[in-house]
Parts: structure tokens; C-alpha cells; sequence
């Protein structure tokens, strides 16, 4: 249970130096010259096509769903695998 803690705090930890670097970063407490340029038309080289949303939505959608049929299949007793192979042939 202590390590859980020390990893979860560790991870907190780095983290919150991640957000603290990037304000310093942003405030221009840093030598990068233009923080805010990737902040410029953030949305260049996209498109307004519907069918491209759609598609990619359906696309993530069969991902997600494959990752809960191999969970599905890893959690089912072996007998059960087995009268599946015998019933689908």
C-alpha cells in the first residue's frame, strides 16, 4: 500500500512541475522567443466535413469496442470458449 502512495505522489509531483514549467514558459520567465505562437489558429489544415467527423467517431467507436471483446473473451471460462467454437462450427 506505501508504494501505491509513493507513486501517486511522485506522479503528483511531476505533474504539478509539468503545469509550473509551462506558466513559466507562457509568463516569459524562459528563453523561448514566442510562447504564445502555438497558441496562433490552432485549427489550420482542418476541415468542416462532416463525413471525416463521422468516420472518425465510428472508427474510435470499433477500438473501444474491441478492447471490451478481448476483456470479454479474457474473463470467460474456458468451457464456455469451447461449446462457442462447437456451436459457431
Amino acid at each position: 500500500m506505501w508504494i501505491s502512495n509513493i507513486l501517486s505522489a511522485f506522479k503528483v509531483i511531476i505533474l504539478a512541475f509539468i503545469v509550473v514549467t509551462g506558466w513559466a514558459v507562457l509568463g516569459g520567465g524562459t528563453r523561448v522567443q514566442d510562447p504564445h505562437s502555438h497558441f496562433k489558429d490552432g485549427f489550420a489544415g482542418t476541415n468542416n466535413n462532416g463525413n471525416a467527423l463521422a468516420g472518425a467517431i465510428i472508427n474510435v467507436i470499433f477500438a473501444y469496442t474491441g478492447w471490451y471483446v478481448v476483456h470479454l473473451l479474457d474473463t470467460l471460462d474456458s468451457s464456455f470458449l469451447m461449446h462457442l467454437e462447437i456451436g459457431i462450427t
